[in-house]
């Protein structure tokens, strides 16, 4: 099992998107503001390899968007409740060493997505997977 690119039209072109400049701004906007559409997936790996999308990056906490911060985590709990409400797959991705910089802020953002997961939990049975689980 792999984490391949979001299903968004944004990623299509992976890591260099056609577009350049322009469609790398607006992929960094839709972490803010649901400009694009995120398709979920429901739970369909069955082929080999398996190809888990990425729903959506937790960008690292930026000293200089502090004030956006709660538009970059209410766009991933809105995301997140979408997949718990549909029993669709969420996968939300970072990468740890993204972290180290401003750790305490990046810690506490995470811990609000995990607190908002166990509540969707709760309400949706939203459930917690490794991506070894994924594999049928």
């Amino acid at each position: 099992v792999y984490r391949g690119n979001p299903q968004n039209i944004l990623y299509k072109s992976g890591h260099k998107p056609l577009g350049g400049y322009l469609t790398r701004a607006i992929r960094f906007l839709d972490h803010y503001l649901p400009l694009t559409s995120i398709h979920h997936n429901k739970n369909n790996l069955s082929k080999t390899p398996k190809n888990c999308p990425a729903t959506i990056f937790l960008r690292p906490y930026s000293q200089k968007l502090k004030n956006f911060e709660f538009l970059k985590i209410n766009r991933i709990k809105s995301l997140m409740k979408r997949a718990a409400k549909n029993n669709f797959d969420f996968h939300l991705w970072f990468h740890p060493h993204n972290f180290g910089t401003n750790l305490k802020e990046n810690l506490k953002n995470l811990e609000e997505i995990f607190d908002y997961y166990i509540y969707l939990n709760k309400k949706y049975g939203m459930q917690s997977k490794r991506m070894k689980d994924l594999i049928k």
